[in-house]
């Protein structure tokens, strides 16, 4: 009888392997291969025609050290696709997710580029607590970023698309930062902050133009009195109410451009 049963059992367990083999039952999978550069740590996929993608699976101790972080377009010449990634796991109908990319530091995290794809949203509420998304690229409404404390908008961003979720505190940035040259990028957005009633302690990379020098930022389009970091006041946090606001009511800063 134990023999027979012993029988059975190791059939059952075969029919139970080769099913799932056959079946969509997931599979155990490797990990990406992780690297650090910089303030950040990535894993990297290749896919069969050698194409490499990097997602973001946490800061290192440098960047974990950061109030602010730039979402990067790309690491060590690799496009960056994401903030983690699904993993398949052994035997699982769902995904693991991979990556913890909070600090109890960072404050705010700006994404002057689209992401190619959004994150893996349901599994990652809460991982920044203290963080408040920044966006203000018009060509990446449709992506965000859940799970943070919340979310600025630059102005111009909610002329195209006034979505939000409602769980989070929304705010309108106030501070604009302008390309300041006809025909520029993103209506003339460059980048976007907000402050409330101090001085700017995140400077924004530099923008670049081709032929021009980027000589700082004014308070004028004409360039004519440029503002001081270190003594400039912004105005009051913008919050939004239940619509959009009616008008800007912020800083606008201009760049200035010397020809070469």
């Amino acid at each position: 009888m134990k023999k027979t049963f012993a029988i059975i059992l190791s059939a059952l367990s075969f029919s139970l392997f080769a099913g799932c083999r056959l079946t969509a039952c997931k599979v155990k999978e490797d990990y990406y291969p992780e690297y650090e550069s910089g303030y950040f740590r990535y894993a990297v996929k290749t896919e069969k025609s050698g194409e490499k993608k990097a997602y973001l699976v946490g800061l290192t101790e440098s960047g974990a050290e950061q109030a602010a972080l730039i979402y990067p377009e790309e690491l060590d010449g690799i496009p960056v696709y994401g903030i983690g990634y699904a993993r398949k796991a052994l035997l699982s109908v769902g995904n693991q997710f991979v990556g913890n990319f909070g600090s109890d530091n960072l404050e705010k995290l700006f994404f002057s580029t689209s992401l190619k794809v959004s994150p893996v949203n349901d599994t990652i509420n809460n991982l920044y607590k203290k963080t408040f998304a920044v966006y203000w690229d018009l060509d990446s409404t449709a992506e965000r970023i859940y799970g943070v404390k919340g979310a600025i908008f630059g102005y111009n961003f909610l002329e195209e698309d006034f979505w939000f979720k409602d769980y989070l505190y929304r705010f309108v940035a106030n501070v604009s930062y302008l390309y300041n040259y006809d025909n520029s990028p993103n209506k003339d957005y460059y980048w976007v902050d907000s402050y409330d009633e101090s001085t700017i302690t995140f400077i924004p990379p530099e923008p670049e133009r081709e032929w021009y020098e980027f000589g700082g930022w004014y308070k004028e389009s004409e360039c004519i009195n440029e503002w001081d970091f270190e003594t400039d006041i912004t105005g009051k946090v913008i919050e939004l109410g239940d619509k959009k606001p009616d008008s800007y009511d912020g800083i606008y800063l201009y760049a200035k451009w010397i020809e070469n």
